[in-house]
């Protein structure tokens, strides 16, 4: 594989990762260093920004399943 499929590979599995919530997944995929910038916010390093998966400003995030789609008129 090519390096342009590589990385289309691992963008792929870190998103299948970020909608599973899967942090452990998450933190594999992440190059040393990480740094997720926000733009007009604070910078984060991997341990934030995956902590922010299941916590946001000290209050825990919560999923509901989608019962069925919204039509788009």
């Amino acid at each position: 594989m090519d390096e342009a499929g590589s990385v289309m590979e691992t963008a792929l599995a870190l998103a299948e990762a970020i909608r599973r919530r899967d942090v452990t997944t998450i933190t594999s995929l992440l190059a040393p260093g990480f740094v997720h910038h926000v733009p007009g916010g604070a910078s984060r390093d991997a341990d934030t920004f995956t902590a922010g998966i299941d916590w946001v400003d000290d209050v825990p995030v919560r999923r509901f399943p989608v019962l069925r789609q919204r039509a788009f008129d």
